[in-house]
This record gives C-alpha cells, structure tokens and sequence, in this order.
C-alpha cells in the first residue's frame, strides 16, 4: 500500500534568540556534584551554511566531535576516554554549535586536555571526514527517508515554511550540499565561525575557580574573528492552504501541520502557549488531547503531539534538547 505523507506548509516552530553574545561563563558551582560538566556554545548554526553547500556547519561540528585532533587520532581518543567514562559530543543547530562533555571531577586532568584538543587543535583529517560524511548520507538517503517517518514529515514541513530563509533547510543539510563540501570548506567554516569572539561557555558541577580561569585562557587561543550577528529570516507568508504530499511506499501515514509563530520564550505569551501544549499534545504526554482523542478513543495512530518550538529528533527523546537555537 502506497503511503501519502501529508504536510501543510504552517509550521510550529520557534527558535530562542540571544540578545546579546559575550565570553562571560555561565557557572552553576555545585560542591557537592561528584561530576563536571562544560557546554561551549558558538553563534552560529545551519543557518550559516553558504549556499550550495548545506550541512557544511553540521559536518565541521560532527569533525570536532567524531574526529581527530593535532595530538590523537581518533581511534587513540576513544581509548582514552573509555577508563575515565567519559566523553563529549557536539549539538548542531540553526544559530548555533554547542560542544559539550561531562566528566568525574577526580578525572578532570586527564580528560580536559582531550575535551580542550578537539576545540583548539582539530586535524580535519581525509579519512574522518569521509567516514562522517559517509554517515550523514547515508541518514539522509536511507534513515531520514524510509525508516523514519515521523522526522521526515517534520523536516518537508520545515523546510517549505522557511523555503527562500537562511533557515530553509534541515540542520543536516541536503544531499547536493554535502556532497559539494571540502576539507578547505571545513577549515574556512571553523576559522569563521568558531573564534574567540563568537561563544559563550557554561561550567555546571563540582568544579572551583582554578578551573574556570583555565578554560577562559585556552579558549582565548581560538582564531580570531568577530561576533555574529546573522539577521532574523522572514519566512513567506502563507496564503490559504498548502499542501505538500511525498508519496512513497508504506504501510503507514504520517501528517504534520502547523504555521510560523514569532514568539519567543521572553515574552510572556509563551507561558500561555507552553500551558495550552501541555493540554493539546506536549511531547509524549499519554494524558493529553490528541493523544485521548486521536490514538485511545479512535486507535488511529501511536503517538500524536504539537509544539511551539523545534523539538529535533523527538522520535528518539521525552524532552527537548537544551541549547537549540
């Protein structure tokens, strides 16, 4: 049986803004956390990617993340990290990049320096950079599109709201773009992007001051460059009903609909907005109006939910990842 994926070109989406971008470290001092706790988050996102070259922000963030730096190969970097049970990852967005890691406060020492290198001393190797490569391909070609329908209707949707914006294409990018990246697109993008200038660090846990002067100093031996400030996109306006159908083989439907809103969680209509979701279809809330009516009442479909913010991935979360801008 055919499936027809049915989008409305409205979207439900939101994105929190930074009113301004400054060094000055976020710090949550919890003596008694046994664990340490860093997010170095960078202005900049999907939104940045030039033109023709689409995903090239998700691929340098996945090259800190996922590759090897000056000192380690990648290999040797998940040796190490192993016995400290630790590690850290990277959160690609539409306005920014946060790289992230946690770590037992008695394994500070060993681990910082491997957190520290993948900042300051990526070696944006050939053969990292094909295998991630390789990897986002193949989500798009094969998991965003035939076992992952869910993503794949929210993703049409976002990308025929905000068709035309910077934001007008999914944070992984498009095929055509991917394919198109260098090495020497990776190196131009960090050196822009990811400078001294343009993020703001977070420190959380069982850490002391010694250790936030540390970290303030090395990231000040980031490339120089300047603040961004990229403009707010407006997206088309929507006249009437609009329909997009992807028509592909399954057994199965999945609907998604909605329409721009520009409210952000500063205002205070957000608190309106985030108590009526929570009533109409909050994310995995088996108690709420769609889930009653459209799955218990009427067993139409598994799960049925609304926003009124990007949620990426909900398919494989219960709550919204932090720092999604």
């Amino acid at each position: 049986m055919k499936k027809i994926l049915v989008v409305s070109l409205m979207a439900i989406f939101v994105f929190t803004l930074f009113a301004q971008h400054n060094n000055k470290p976020v710090l949550l001092q919890v003596s008694a956390d046994p664990t340490v706790s860093i997010k170095i988050m960078f202005f900049a996102g999907s939104q940045n990617d030039p033109a023709g070259k689409e995903g090239l922000a998700y691929i340098t963030s996945q090259m800190l993340s996922d590759g090897s730096t000056e000192t380690n190969s990648y290999e040797t970097i998940l040796e190490k990290l192993y016995p400290l049970a630790a590690g850290y990852n990277v959160l690609p967005s539409v306005e920014t990049v946060t790289f992230t890691g946690r770590v037992h406060k008695d394994n500070i020492d060993k681990y910082y320096p491997l957190f520290m290198d993948a900042l300051l001393r990526p070696a944006f190797k050939e053969e990292d950079f094909n295998r991630i490569k390789s990897n986002t391909l193949n989500y798009l070609n094969t998991t965003l599109k035939y076992s992952s329908d869910e993503e794949l209707g929210k993703a049409v949707l976002y990308n025929e709201i905000f068709k035309g914006t910077t934001y007008g294409h999914i944070i992984s990018g498009t095929i055509t773009g991917i394919n198109s990246i260098t090495i020497d697109d990776i190196k131009d993008f960090y050196k822009k992007y990811f400078n001294r200038s343009n993020f703001i660090p977070g420190i959380g846990g069982g850490f002391n001051d010694q250790f936030v002067t540390r970290i303030q100093n090395d990231l000040a031996k980031l490339p120089e460059g300047e603040k961004v400030n990229n403009p707010v996109p407006v997206p088309p306006k929507i006249e009437g009903l609009n329909v997009t159908i992807v028509n592909k083989p399954a057994s199965a439907t999945a609907i998604s609909f909605g329409f721009p809103i520009d409210v952000l969680r500063g205002h205070k209509e957000w608190y309106a907005l985030a108590v009526a979701n929570s009533w109409m279809g909050e994310h995995r809330n088996s108690s709420s109006h769609l889930y009653g009516v459209i799955r218990e009442a009427r067993g139409l479909n598994y799960g049925d939910y609304s926003y009124i913010e990007n949620f990426p991935n909900g398919g494989s979360r219960q709550m919204p990842p932090t720092n999604v801008g």
